[in-house]
């Protein structure tokens, strides 16, 4: 895995770069990896150019921590494309039907020409809210990495997303989401998530300000559950996901605390 201070230090050259909605959209390598920016100088996703289904980065590994448990899975959507990292694995180990929703075309076409998208992905040109809103599909597993001018967009603040959202999960299902906010704004999706009477814990990080937020109607495995299958399961995915286990809090609908 690269460290948020390993990814300050990457060094390449520029081999695409293309304006989109007033950012600039770049495309870097070096000859390890190939890596994309957009709007500034935060890597967005990586690749290792010799093994491209390896997840790099601890938010991406963070957002694959269902396989631990959702052994019955097999129906996943991605929100987000980025540069097709979590498609790359997932295909490559397992045998999802993955649809991914990307808002921008030029990122879906970034993602074909420069960072293998597999061919058996199905790619749809809209946005997030939109999709959950007007889909008739359910699905497995939903994951979520989507940022507006490198920041969490405001839908994903908002009840309307996420009562979308838990209609399109399989009474089994879950969802992972990364969430860059404040304390106001986590305390409001939090409160959103209650209201809905939906199973939630958070992960955190040490290098990153992003929370991963799970959640599930059914009741989600504790941390000693999710231990035990991570022992149990050497991953296909070759990720070590005890680093997140240990920083998954679960969240008490009762008392409505963290559970440290």
């Amino acid at each position: 895995m690269l460290s948020a201070a390993q990814l300050l230090q990457l060094e390449g050259e520029v081999i695409f770069h293309q304006t989109l909605d007033k950012q600039v959209l770049r495309v870097f390598e070096n000859t390890q990896y190939r890596w994309f920016t957009l709007g500034g100088d935060v890597v967005q996703a990586i690749m290792a150019k010799a093994q491209p289904e390896a997840i790099l980065l601890a938010i991406p590994q963070a957002l694959m921590m269902f396989v631990l448990w959702q052994s019955k899975a097999k129906t996943v959507l991605n929100l987000g494309l980025g540069a097709g990292g979590l498609e790359r694995a997932l295909t490559h180990h397992h045998d999802f039907d993955i649809t991914v929703v990307e808002q921008q075309a030029k990122i879906i076409t970034m993602a074909q020409h420069y960072f293998n998208l597999p061919d058996k992905v199905q790619v749809i040109a809209d946005t997030a809210e939109s999709f959950l809103a007007k889909t008739h599909h359910s699905f497995d597993v939903i994951l979520c990495d989507i940022y507006q001018h490198e920041r969490t967009p405001q839908a994903l603040f908002h009840s309307k997303f996420y009562l979308n959202l838990s209609k399109k999960l399989t009474p089994t299902g879950c969802a992972l989401i990364s969430i860059n906010s404040n304390a106001e704004q986590l305390t409001r999706l939090l409160t959103i998530l209650r209201s809905l009477h939906l199973h939630v814990s958070l992960i955190d990080f040490n290098d990153y300000k992003n929370i991963v937020v799970l959640i599930s109607k059914a009741p989600l495995p504790n941390k000693t559950q999710l231990m035990t299958f991570n022992q149990q399961q050497a991953s296909s995915l070759n990720i070590d996901f005890l680093p997140y286990i240990e920083r998954t809090h679960a969240v008490s609908a009762a008392k409505w605390f963290i559970d440290q």
